[in-house]
């Protein structure tokens, strides 16, 4: 049976959760772990920048329980901008032995800052967006950053 990790990536308003949520129902409703969910209180979104560290490291946990009860298909829907942000769950599926697919949604609006900031969930504003956009890495460095990782490069 194959184990696998999706990892989202890309910023808020592009549709990675729209796109987790795909992949989740065709893959018989398979676990979505978001960090963003942590903040949602009685429906309300809570974001503390003070507490990024510890909610990250709470969806990390969830993230392994999931591997440790052999899970066979999960998802991470954060932004995941960078290597440095998704490596540890890349380190979490290896010692797993899970597969790793890094996914973001090619949306016509991916690139539109204003259009972004309208269409996310959280209200993120669009000055944040841009700065998100200066930081994302291309898709093609992140497979290869992957792969090489995988060699054991």
């Amino acid at each position: 049976r194959i184990m696998k990790l999706y990892i989202m990536s890309g910023v808020s308003g592009s549709g990675k959760s729209t796109l987790a949520k795909k992949i989740s129902e065709s893959n018989g409703n398979a676990p979505i772990f978001s960090t963003d969910s942590l903040w949602l209180v009685d429906g309300e979104y809570y974001w503390n920048a003070n507490m990024i560290g510890q909610a990250h490291a709470v969806n990390r946990g969830k993230v392994e329980i999931a591997m440790k009860r052999n899970t066979p298909i999960i998802i991470v829907d954060n932004t995941n901008l960078t290597w440095e942000e998704m490596l540890p769950y890349v380190e979490l599926a290896m010692a797993n032995k899970y597969e790793v697919e890094i996914v973001r949604p090619e949306t016509e609006w991916m690139n539109n800052p204003a259009v972004l900031a309208k269409k996310n969930i959280h209200n993120v504003p669009q000055s944040v967006i841009e700065k998100q956009m200066s930081r994302m890495k291309s898709i093609e460095s992140l497979h290869e950053k992957l792969g090489n990782m995988l060699k054991g490069k």
